[in-house]
């Protein structure tokens, strides 16, 4: 897997710990289970629509966080503690390496910190067994925080008005 090390090590480490936003929500599955899905803005309008069309899950209480690497956090908690409701959240990042094409796919998932064990464990049941027997990925996990600050936001605000 040293091609996971070569890829983060180009990185620079501002790259590595900016802030990501995320929206918080509650997710109804067909069998009436809840869970917490913490989802990146710019990827939450396409998740939505699986989420309803492909599964028919339901989705409420959209809030606005953003998510902080926990070293970041902590060199300022007192001042994240005045802003809004603190969730701790790990970051899973997801990198295949595909050597046909020579490239590395990265996808990242936001996750409750106390869910993480089952969380990565799905992740990795989702990769296809040629590439987990190849070793051709890898899952990191970044702790974090994700600080909430609107709660129960409509599609106007947060900018997902259908076109």
């Amino acid at each position: 897997m040293a091609f996971a090390q070569d890829f983060t090590s180009n990185q620079s480490e501002s790259a590595l710990t900016d802030s990501i936003k995320l929206i918080r929500c509650q997710v109804k599955n067909l069998e009436n289970n809840d869970s917490i899905r913490y989802i990146e803005l710019e990827n939450y309008k396409l998740w939505e629509q699986v989420m309803l069309h492909k599964h028919r899950f339901q989705i409420k209480h959209r809030s606005l966080g953003l998510w902080i690497d926990h070293t970041t956090f902590k060199s300022k908690e007192v001042f994240f503690s005045y802003i809004g409701e603190i969730d701790e959240v790990t970051k899973l990042s997801l990198s295949i390496h595909d050597l046909k094409y020579g490239y590395c796919y990265r996808n990242n998932r936001f996750v409750l910190t106390k869910d993480l064990k089952f969380a990565r464990e799905a992740i990795v049941n989702h990769i296809s067994e040629e590439i987990r027997s190849s070793g051709d990925y890898e899952v990191e996990e970044t702790l974090g925080h994700c600080i909430i600050k609107e709660e129960n936001l409509d599609n106007a605000t947060l900018g997902l008005i259908r076109g």
